[in-house]
This record gives structure tokens, C-alpha cells and sequence, in this order.
């Protein structure tokens, strides 16, 4: 028998159903499938299911694959998804002072990119803005939330 490979993902979309399929004519992968949105957990046998995994592979999609991370942690299960770089991503105040820090600290390396006071209000002093961008064009601005399928826009610059 192979590793065993846990891979908790929604399986029938096209792209994940061809890397299963490699997955599963592997033999030296014990393959484990876990669709988070048709098996649900029993909380007592978590634990049961959680043994002897030697990966952990989410598509970090909802609090189930949060959960799985977590656990993961707690168990000392490697993972390809890191549970407290996730949780940071999920949470938009911690995100946002961790990318703040980020930017502090690294402030010469990164003085190409800026970020806005707020992420709910417009730049405060546009005219700042267009001097700052003015020798950068073209740039490209992405929308606060990637994550949302519905708010998904990058913005190409190429005029200020």
C-alpha cells in the first residue's frame, strides 16, 4: 500500500475529476476522496478517519476545509494548505494587518505597491494617487475580494 493521500475537494468539477484520475492509477497513492459537500463529519470519528494520513490536500472552499486544516494541525497531519496562512487570508482585519506589517517592514522593497487606508472607501487623496501612479502606468488594480465569483474585476490603468 502506498501513502495515503487525502484530497477534500468538490470532485466533479472537470480539472479536479482528470487530477484524481492521475492520482488514483498511481500505485504508490493510497487515495482517500472527500467531497465536503456530500460527506459530513461524524465528530467521534474524526479521529478514525484522520489516521495514518501522510498528506492532507483541500480545496480551501468552506468552514469544512477550514475545519480539516485545523484538525490537521491538531493532529501534526502534513498539508499542502498552511491552516493559519488560510485563516489569516479568510479573515479580512487579519489579512489586512498582516499585509500592513508586511508592507512596513519591507517598505523600500515594495514601494512600487500601495495600499488604501480603507478597503470599503475610494483613495482619500486622489491627487496623491495620480502623482504616485503616474510613472507606474500601466497598472493593474484588483478588487478587494477575490474570493467573491461576483466582485472578481481587475482593473488595467493605462490613463490617469
Amino acid at each position: 500500500m502506498g501513502k495515503k493521500l487525502v484530497f477534500s475537494v468538490k470532485a466533479n468539477h472537470k480539472i479536479i475529476r482528470g487530477v484524481l484520475k492521475k492520482l488514483q492509477d498511481d500505485i504508490k497513492i493510497d487515495l482517500v476522496v472527500h467531497d465536503p459537500t456530500q460527506d459530513f463529519f461524524d465528530l467521534e470519528t474524526i479521529p478514525q478517519f484522520l489516521e495514518d494520513i501522510d498528506l492532507l490536500v483541500v480545496k480551501v472552499r468552506n468552514d469544512c476545509s477550514i475545519d480539516l486544516l485545523h484538525l490537521a494541525k491538531i493532529y501534526k497531519i502534513p498539508t499542502l494548505h498552511n491552516f493559519d496562512v488560510v485563516s489569516t487570508c479568510k479573515n479580512k482585519i487579519s489579512l489586512d494587518y498582516t499585509l500592513r506589517k508586511i508592507f512596513n517592514d519591507n517598505s523600500k522593497k515594495l514601494s512600487n505597491f500601495m495600499l488604501p487606508k480603507s478597503w470599503n472607501h475610494s483613495l482619500m487623496d486622489i491627487n496623491k494617487f495620480k502623482k504616485w501612479a503616474s510613472d507606474r502606468l500601466p497598472i493593474v488594480i484588483k478588487s478587494h475580494n477575490q474570493h467573491d465569483k461576483y466582485n472578481r474585476f481587475n482593473f488595467l490603468v493605462q490613463k490617469i
